[in-house]
């Protein structure tokens, strides 16, 4: 759980970055990002998952305050990835979403496993 927390909290920097480097500088390339490489180089495993949750809160935080500050110009504008193409911030704010919704269903079966485990014991 300790892993998928750290990867929400540096998945928002990079996603964040990406929607501001489109918002400020549009049509110029969007960097990439090896997650694990970020995970393995991170402490990913290291980090206490309390931690970890806290900063992706205070991230994501941040990050909705600054899409909800963006003009309907800025919004519409896109930015290109060496993998993607063209992005634009709808669709990195869709991939937001759908991305969260993977890792929380990750969470959860990582919550029935040691439900169960807990179960089990004596």
């Amino acid at each position: 759980m300790a892993e998928v927390l750290g990867h929400l909290a540096d998945a928002e920097i990079a996603l964040a970055f990406r929607i501001r480097k489109i918002a400020a500088e549009p049509r110029e390339v969007l960097v990439a990002w090896d997650q694990d490489r970020w995970a393995d180089n991170g402490g990913y495993r290291r980090t206490p998952p309390r931690e970890a949750l806290a900063t992706f809160a205070a991230l994501r935080r941040s990050n909705l305050a600054y899409v909800g500050r963006l003009s309907t110009t800025q919004k519409a504008q896109h930015g290109r990835h060496p993998e993607y193409g063209r992005l634009t911030i709808p669709q990195l704010l869709a991939h937001w979403a759908d991305h969260d919704l993977n890792h929380l269903e990750q969470i959860r079966a990582a919550h029935r496993r040691l439900a169960g485990r807990r179960r089990l014991r004596p």
